[in-house]
């Protein structure tokens, strides 16, 4: 019985590949700092007409954080604030359609998506291409026959 190694190698670079991809998949979705209210797209909409504060500025990107803990006894009033605009924004999110929530999310990641891509997807096919390259390699010191 001969082995096929091209075959057994293929297998190999498939499980590594899929492994690869959960685990840097997990990692950097787990490490990525959302937001910390997922149903509240940043931007769009209901967020230019309703994230700003009592004196009219806008939200920053920054802004929607907390400044107390969580788990404090008294949350300062801009938290306060925060967690009434949240409430509209969500409402003002609820009304939309499930596909323009959707895209917006969409729109929202999609630059993250891009940078984690690169480091999920090129590795496992740049050892596939390596190992093609070495594969097309040995066959050349193959006896003619």
């Amino acid at each position: 019985m001969q082995l096929s190694w091209g075959r057994g190698f293929f297998r190999i670079w498939t499980v590594l590949a899929i492994v690869w991809v959960l685990f840097f998949g997990w990692r950097d979705f787990s490490e990525h700092r959302w937001s910390t209210d997922p149903l509240v797209q940043v931007g769009g909409e209901c967020w230019d007409h309703l994230a700003k504060w009592q004196d009219g500025k806008p939200f920053g990107p920054w802004d929607w954080a907390r400044d107390t803990p969580p788990g404090s006894a008294e949350p300062t009033e801009a938290d306060r604030w925060r967690e009434l605009i949240g409430q509209r924004l969500r409402a003002c999110e609820d009304a939309k359609s499930l596909f323009e929530r959707w895209s917006g999310r969409i729109a929202d990641h999609l630059s993250d998506l891009k940078d984690s891509l690169l480091l999920i997807l090129l590795p496992p096919f740049g050892l596939l291409l390596l190992g093609c390259c070495i594969g097309w390699v040995a066959k050349g010191f193959r006896p003619v026959q």
